[in-house]
């Protein structure tokens, strides 16, 4: 397998984790604002728990894909919440029982 195919492929990277909503208006700005200042270089995100709901916010969804390198969300977490697909933007779906298998292709993993 092409190991650049898809950035979340390589090692090497930084995978940073968020499951939990900010609690604040604008909240996907806030988090891609976040996102951009805690790191020099880019980093993938995965989105669990109530973070998922960022992805249904009109036009959030594009700014946090723009601010990260990929961008993950557990489909089970979505689903449960009652996000249908088509409101979930840029992300990209994984499984729940799929995600050690997406931490082990990282070298650092960030969680808040």
């Amino acid at each position: 397998m092409d190991e650049t195919a898809h950035p979340s492929k390589r090692r090497g990277r930084v995978l940073q984790i968020l499951d939990g909503a900010l609690g604040a208006t604008g909240e996907g700005d806030a988090l891609a604002a976040l996102v951009r200042k805690r790191t020099d270089g880019p980093i993938d995100l995965l989105l669990r728990g109530d973070a998922v709901r960022y992805l249904a916010e009109p036009g959030s969804a594009d700014r946090l894909r723009q601010a990260v390198a990929a961008l993950f969300y557990v489909a089970e977490e979505a689903a449960a919440r009652g996000i249908p697909r088509e409101r979930l933007g840029a992300g990209e779906p994984i499984a729940q029982d799929a995600i050690p298998q997406l931490l082990g292709r990282y070298e650092q993993v960030w969680h808040f």
